[in-house]
C-alpha cells in the first residue's frame, strides 16, 4: 500500500497498463533510480513512524538510539574482540527488550561503577591503538602532564601531524531518567554531554593549540558526529604514513567495530555480573 501523498512522485495517477509503462519510460518516473527501493522505503518509513508514535517515551528513546548509524556494527562486522555467547545474548536482549529492563547500566553502586570504568578505559585504548597504527606521532591515554593540578585529564592526547586532539570519551544510557526525554530525538541524549566536554577542556585546548573532541556514544551503540569525525581523521592520516600496514578503510572499520563490540561486551558484563551476584 502506497499512501496518497506518495503516489504523485512514485506512481502514475492512472492505473491503466499503458499509462503505467509510459510513466516510467517517458514520464515523470523515468528519472527514478532503484524504483522498488523507493516504493518500499516510502512505505516502511511511514510504518516505522506510526509504530514509533505508539511507543512509550522510554521505548521510543531505545528504538531511536538503536536505529542510528553504526548502532548495529557489532552485529554485522567482525572484531578481534570476540563476544562470548552469554554476553551476546545479554547485548541482544538490551537492544530488543522494553526501555529499561537493565537499570544496572546507570546504577551507582561500586560494581556498576567499576564495570563502567573498565568499559570507558578499553574504548579509549582502542581509539589510541588505531591512531598509532595509522601513524599518529602521539596517542597517549590519560596524559597527566597536561594539567598539573590533576583536575582535568582528557582520555587521549593524539597528535596527527599539525593537529593535536584532546579526546574525552563518554557513554550515555539514553533510557535513564536524566536523558530519556532528550533521547526521543536522534542522539539527543548526547548533546548536553558533548557541551560539557567542550566547556571542560576549552581553556586547555586553547593553551595547547589543540581541538577538543568529545567521543560520546550511547549504550545502544549510536556514535555522535564528533566520534565519527575522529575516526575519519585517524583513518585519513594513514595516507601520511608510507609505512602504514593498514589501509584507510581497514583503520576506519577497525575503529568502528572495536569500539562498538567493546561497548556491547562491557554493557553485557556489567549486567551479567549483577545477576551473578544475585544468584550467588
Amino acid at each position: 500500500m502506497i499512501h496518497s501523498d506518495d503516489r504523485k512522485e512514485l506512481l502514475p495517477d492512472d492505473d491503466a497498463l499503458d499509462t503505467f509503462f509510459n510513466f516510467y519510460t517517458t514520464g515523470p518516473g523515468k528519472d527514478l533510480e532503484k524504483i522498488q527501493r523507493c516504493l518500499t522505503l516510502s512505505h516502511e518509513s511511514k510504518l516505522y513512524a506510526e509504530w514509533n508514535a505508539s511507543l512509550s517515551i522510554g521505548d521510543r528513546a531505545r528504538a531511536t538510539s538503536a536505529s542510528q548509524k553504526f548502532a548495529s556494527a557489532w552485529l554485522t562486522g567482525y572484531s578481534k574482540n570476540r563476544i562470548n555467547n552469554s554476553d551476546f545474548e545479554t547485548a541482544v536482549r538490551l537492544r530488543l527488550l522494553p526501555s529499561n529492563p537493565f537499570p544496572r547500566l546507570a546504577a551507582k553502586d561500586s560494581s556498576a561503577v567499576k564495570h563502567r570504568k573498565l568499559r570507558h578505559t578499553l574504548i579509549a585504548k582502542h581509539i589510541a591503538t588505531w591512531a598509532l597504527r595509522a601513524g599518529a606521532e602521539r596517542a597517549e591515554t590519560e596524559p597527566k602532564y597536561l594539567d598539573w593540578s590533576g583536575e582535568k585529564t582528557p582520555d587521549i592526547d593524539i597528535i596527527l601531524g599539525h593537529r593535536r586532539l584532546l579526546v574525552d570519551v563518554a557513554v550515555i544510557h539514553p533510557t535513564c531518567k536524566t536523558y530519556v526525554r532528550d533521547a526521543a530525538a536522534p542522539l539527543g541524549a548526547c548533546r548536553s554531554m558533548v557541551d560539557v566536554k567542550l566547556d571542560k577542556y576549552e581553556e586547555m585546548a586553547s593553551n595547547l593549540d589543540a581541538d577538543v573532541v568529545p567521543a560520546v556514544l550511547e549504550t545502544y551503540g549510536a556514535l555522535t558526529t564528533g566520534c565519527i569525525s575522529l575516526f575519519k581523521a585517524i583513518a585519513n592520516y594513514s595516507f601520511e604514513n608510507p609505512y602504514c600496514l593498514w589501509t584507510r578503510g581497514e583503520i576506519y572499520k577497525g575503529l568502528v567495530l572495536d569500539v562498538s563490540t567493546t561497548l556491547q561486551i562491557w554493557n553485557a558484563r556489567l549486567i551479567n555480573a549483577h545477576h551473578a551476584n544475585i544468584d550467588g
